[in-house]
């Protein structure tokens, strides 16, 4: 099991540039999410692929989410033994690996995303000395996982959260569903 964590942990941590698009066949769909559009500007900046607000497609929109997958191989036993042993302060050291400074970790909660195993995460992180709170959801597949993060300037989660669950509902996850 240790080998499989470490080998999750960096997955999880490890972003895909190469898919930066709206579809990627066979993993997922977020072509047409309600509420939010895809951000061409922001996906070639950050290299992963981003989608904000409808409406707020200019630079001073304020939260964005992205998703970045992983080539995982995977059973629902090993992403439910990992999940159910991580921590808040777990997951900030496992950030904390990729030089990502996290100043507060709040949460992490264990779930069903689409018939998947799924973990969330909430965090404070600290992007170039300024608090940015981060979710991340984590979405175990067979041979493939998903993590969708979405951020806003530290102190604006609440006003965000309904929001960022309306975009983790409006994605259709089709990786392979675990055995």
């Amino acid at each position: 099991m240790k080998c499989f964590s470490a080998a999750l942990a960096l997955a999880a941590l490890t972003t895909a540039t190469a898919h930066a698009q709206e579809v990627l066949p066979g993993v997922y769909d977020a072509s047409a999410v309600p509420g939010w559009v895809y951000d061409a500007a922001i996906t070639e900046d950050l290299g992963v692929p981003t989608w904000v607000q409808t409406g707020l497609e200019t630079d001073n929109q304020i939260g964005n989410c992205n998703i970045t997958t992983s080539e995982v191989s995977a059973s629902w036993s090993d992403y439910s033994e990992y999940f159910n042993a991580m921590t808040p302060r777990g997951f900030a050291a496992q950030l904390a690996q990729s030089e990502t400074v996290v100043t507060h970790a709040y949460l992490t909660a264990v779930f069903e995303m689409n018939g998947r195993p799924a973990m969330r995460n909430l965090v404070t992180t600290d992007v170039d000395g300024s608090p940015v709170d981060l979710v991340s959801v984590i979405i175990g597949g067979a041979d493939t996982m998903v993590t969708i993060s979405c951020g806003v300037p530290g102190g604006l989660m609440m006003g965000y959260l309904q929001p960022f669950q309306d975009f983790l509902e409006g994605i259709s996850i089709e990786t392979a569903r675990p055995q």
